[in-house]
């Protein structure tokens, strides 16, 4: 069989596959560095998931955002982690009144916040995507906590 009538036939059939097929392979990769930076940051014993992975998205360039009710009495570390083809991902905390709590700007992959709300409330978190060497970059968002009583 000719070599370039192969080649077509396959680079046909990728185009072919749905994008939900190469969105599950960077969505999986996302949440499975969520556990293992959970894992490293010592979080397995004292902290817990307490809200789903969040995953998504995002252009290079970008500003995402989502929004979570934490809880007062609940220390939390919000961790952020992106797919191979990021290289800078960062993240801030605002809270109801839209005043700046935390943030992580750091030139990494790996943002972390700590947080201790004071009351129970909605929070947005957003993810600024610096760095995507292949847009969009899949990232996920993965809140840990422990109770500080």
């Amino acid at each position: 069989m000719n070599t370039k009538f192969l080649s077509g036939i396959i680079v046909a059939s990728l185009l072919l596959i749905p994008n939900s097929v190469f969105a599950g392979r960077f969505t999986d990769q996302v949440k499975t560095q969520l556990a293992a930076v959970g894992l490293l940051l010592g979080l397995g014993d004292d902290y817990e998931f307490t809200h789903d992975p969040y995953v998504d998205s995002i252009r290079h360039g970008r500003i995402d955002s989502l929004t979570l009710t934490l809880r007062a009495g609940t220390a939390y570390a919000l961790v952020g982690v992106c797919d191979e083809d990021c290289r800078d991902i960062d993240l801030r905390v605002y809270d109801e009144d839209d005043h700046l709590v935390g943030k992580d700007m750091a030139s990494d992959d790996k943002p972390i916040i700590q947080i201790s709300p004071r009351w129970t409330g909605r929070f947005r978190i957003e993810v600024l995507m610096n760095t995507c060497v292949a847009s969009p970059c899949f990232y996920g968002i993965g809140t840990f906590g422990k109770s500080r009583w």
